[in-house]
């Protein structure tokens, strides 16, 4: 609890993090079941599909890792860039709601795209939280809140439900 009040900009920073996570989470979910419906591929296209997924987050974190240094953007900018193509990716779903636009998951080329896509910039996103979220601690202390982080995402990809306890668990644990 102590810690809490203490670093209140690290704590939103937390939790604006989880809930994006766990939005895009719950995005590709939507759009592997739209893959489903929409395309009705065999089983092989459907490993196909979700292995694109995996595979381009693998290879674009380790692309980014070794670019990073390449262009003169800040870890916020990386973030910004990542944010809103995300943004992007949501506006580009909502065009394919309407019946009268001809674009917007409707296809299954758009599909592969996004689970490329989005997968890239989640996998970046990932790894600049990584980086930046134990950096606004004091040095020692990283390891304590970086733990409070996986609690919270853990807890809270189960159910928003769940968050009280895990608050209530860290300020006993934190106590002492």
């Amino acid at each position: 609890m102590n810690g809490v009040r203490r670093y209140p900009e690290a704590i939103k920073f937390l939790l604006s993090y989880t809930i994006y996570a766990d939005s895009a989470l719950t995005l590709n979910s939507v759009v592997n079941n739209l893959f489903n419906l929409s395309v009705r591929p065999s089983l092989v296209e459907y490993t196909v599909y979700s292995l694109v997924g995996s595979a381009t987050s693998v290879f674009g974190a380790t692309v980014f890792l070794y670019l990073f240094p390449l262009p003169k953007f800040t870890l916020r900018q990386w973030a910004i860039i990542c944010y809103t193509i995300m943004l992007l990716v949501c506006v580009w779903c909502l065009l394919g709601t309407s019946d009268n636009v001809p674009i917007g998951f409707q296809y299954r080329a758009e599909l592969y795209v996004f689970q490329m896509v989005q997968s890239l910039a989640i996998s970046i996103l990932m790894a600049l939280f990584k980086v930046l979220f134990p950096k606004m601690f004091p040095k020692g202390s990283e390891l304590q809140y970086f733990g409070f982080q996986m609690v919270v995402s853990q807890n809270l990809s189960r159910g928003w439900e769940t968050f009280p306890l895990t608050y209530i668990s860290f300020w006993t644990y934190s106590r002492g």
